[in-house]
């Protein structure tokens, strides 16, 4: 099933109640904050960047959908989508680590 990576800016974000109002809406439009290792772990996402995963979308659906998300912020913004097959990371936050 393919993934698509979202990176979204809001250029003139003042604090980060914007991308508050941002990460709410974009998880409505089924968009995840998180993503996950081979090993199960989850992990926060960068701000502003966002995955989604299904056989439905094409770079193009993923990016029509983002767009509409950002519009609504009434913020001028930049979108890049991206297909992955694999990701690493390093310093992001465990989503509920164990105690």
């Amino acid at each position: 099933m393919p993934q698509f990576l979202v990176r979204i800016e809001l250029h003139d974000a003042e604090d980060a109640d914007d991308y508050d109002s941002l990460n709410e809406e974009m998880e409505t439009a089924g968009f995840s904050l998180t993503m996950k290792t081979v090993k199960g772990v989850e992990y926060y996402l960068p701000t502003g960047e966002y995955i989604i995963e299904g056989g439905q979308h094409t770079m193009e659906k993923v990016l029509e959908k983002a767009k509409q998300v950002a519009h609504a912020t009434m913020h001028t913004h930049s979108i890049l989508v991206s297909r992955f097959t694999f990701n690493l990371g390093d310093g992001l936050r465990e989503v509920d680590p164990p105690v």
